[in-house]
């Protein structure tokens, strides 16, 4: 047998039947190489942990829901269930019946999981388990998954806090990069890889990719501009800039205009009513209009192409 490194691109002899093979994407559990050989004769595994979903509020008793599958040639009977979170305190239930070749199933715990939290965040690792002293291959018995827990905290009196839960982006995105103000009093905040909110002091409306029209959800740090009624600049990490008009999205990227890169770190109005765009190859001042001004270390005494953050002085 030829096992595969993928670290070093080379390759090993050995007499070995089969091998394990750790994969990172599939969340703690592991792959087994099976070199064309047949499956185990006993082999279960957790697909899935289906309940609690990826983001909690407030959370309290929560249900615990798993799909697993008999990857094995042969049946199981009454195989042992299991979850914990933070891996303490191990719930251990058994599924009554008989699991054939293929067959995969669904198991909701009778026992539910107390998921109340004090702190305002916090994230837990729930884990499940499939057990059986018949089972072969121990390697994909074990799952759990990363939950964001938002929890039942009281914020400072004076103080006003809002999390994922209240604006509504995705919940592996609770990192803000960017606050501004419009004219209207309206507060935008940007998203790490979670699009755009904004808020008018009572609802938050939420842009990304999946409800209009803006370009991506990247949206860097120092890159939103409310450059008047129904104006709004963003800058993203690595798809250009866009612009709202309040009802329609454009993009402006080297494809369409003079911009030397699609990454932008930074966009400054300046008191000239012009736009500075800081980006990852040059310095850029754009008129709005149709006037494009590149500076970089071939044209300019600019140090460095790489340019990060902007500021006017008086």
């Amino acid at each position: 047998m030829r096992l595969k490194d993928n670290d070093n691109d080379s390759e090993v002899e050995g007499s070995l039947n089969w091998a394990w093979a750790v994969n990172s994407n599939l969340n703690g559990a592991a792959t087994m190489l099976l070199d064309g050989r047949p499956p185990f004769g006993y082999d279960l595994e957790v697909m899935e942990i289906q309940a609690p979903g990826d983001l909690l509020c407030q959370p309290s008793m929560e249900t615990v829901t798993i799909r697993f599958i008999n990857r094995g040639a042969s049946p199981f009977t009454d195989p042992e269930l299991s979850y914990s979170a933070d891996n303490t305190n191990w719930v251990n239930e058994v599924w009554s019946g008989t699991i054939n070749p293929g067959d995969t199933f669904t198991y909701v715990f009778t026992s539910q999981v107390n998921l109340y939290s004090d702190p305002y965040y916090r994230d837990i690792k729930l884990f499940a388990r499939i057990s059986d002293p018949q089972d072969e291959n121990l390697f994909n018995n074990l799952k759990y998954k990363n939950i964001p827990l938002y929890g039942n905290h009281t914020p400072p009196v004076g103080w006003n806090t809002y999390s994922v839960c209240d604006v509504g982006v995705y919940p592996n995105t609770p990192v803000v990069l960017s606050l501004a103000e419009d004219q209207s009093g309206n507060i935008w905040a940007s998203f790490d890889r979670g699009g755009l909110a904004m808020f008018n002091g009572s609802v938050w409306t939420v842009y990304n990719t999946f409800n209009s029209g803006i370009t991506a959800d990247d949206i860097s740090s120092g890159s939103i501009v409310c450059s008047g009624p129904d104006s709004i600049w963003i800058g993203h990490w690595s798809h250009g800039i866009s612009i709202f008009n309040g009802s329609v999205w454009t993009n402006l990227n080297p494809g369409n205009s003079p911009l030397p890169c699609n990454n932008i770190n930074g966009i400054l109005k300046a008191s000239d009513g012009t736009f500075w765009f800081a980006t990852s190859c040059a310095l850029v001042n754009y008129d709005g209009s149709a006037s494009w001004t590149i500076y970089n270390t071939g044209n300019s005494s600019l140090p460095g192409d790489y340019i990060l953050a902007l500021a006017e002085d008086q």
